[in-house]
């Protein structure tokens, strides 16, 4: 870094110049790492094929990616105006903020979970929300990065799944081993 100052005479002519050099080439290369790194974040989080968002420790999204905004069928503006109980069920609020107090209390690195998340037509989707609460050098909570997948499509077949396993299929009552399971758990009560 050059700074250059004039030198005048009492009349306020310049005479010379009074230059100043300073070795700036370490926070130079800091910078461009910090833009490469930044840059790199950026590319992967715009081409992540599932929801990606940075939420903040208020849970206001502050970045979200295409994917996010695809899935929930709204636009970035809109998601970065509001919160995470404004996309998560009301149903499964409760259990997703819970998991937020284990990351703030250290008692988990990471928080994965299955809930109903809102479209914006209300519909519910399910997905697989896997959450991490990044800290900095001295331990405090910043914000938490978000991993967000459509689980629609397995959970509904799993529910099916469990509804073959314990029902007839002719006349889609109760099969034998669930009514035997069922008279068992009244006769203990």
């Amino acid at each position: 870094s050059v700074q250059v100052r004039p030198t005048r005479t009492d009349d306020g002519d310049v005479d010379g110049v009074i230059v100043g050099l300073r070795d700036i080439h370490d926070q130079v290369l800091a910078r461009e790492a910090l833009e490469r790194s930044e840059n790199l974040f950026r590319v992967a989080m715009d081409g992540a094929p599932q929801g990606m968002a940075v939420v903040g420790l208020d849970l206001q999204f502050l970045q979200v990616n295409r994917a996010l905004g695809e899935m929930l069928a709204r636009d970035e503006s809109w998601l970065l105006s509001h919160t995470l109980r404004d996309v998560i069920s009301p149903e499964d609020l409760e259990a997703d903020l819970a998991g937020n107090n284990e990351l703030f209390a250290g008692t988990a690195q990471r928080i994965v979970r299955e809930g109903r998340w809102l479209r914006a037509d209300g519909s519910a989707l399910w997905v697989v929300h896997s959450t991490g609460l990044l800290r900095d050098e001295n331990d405090n909570p910043l914000f938490h990065v978000s991993h967000i997948q459509d689980n629609t499509v397995a959970h509904e077949r799993n529910a099916e799944l469990a509804y073959r396993a314990s029902h007839d299929p002719l006349t889609g009552l109760m099969n034998r081993e669930q009514l035997q399971q069922r008279i068992t758990d009244a006769l203990l009560l």
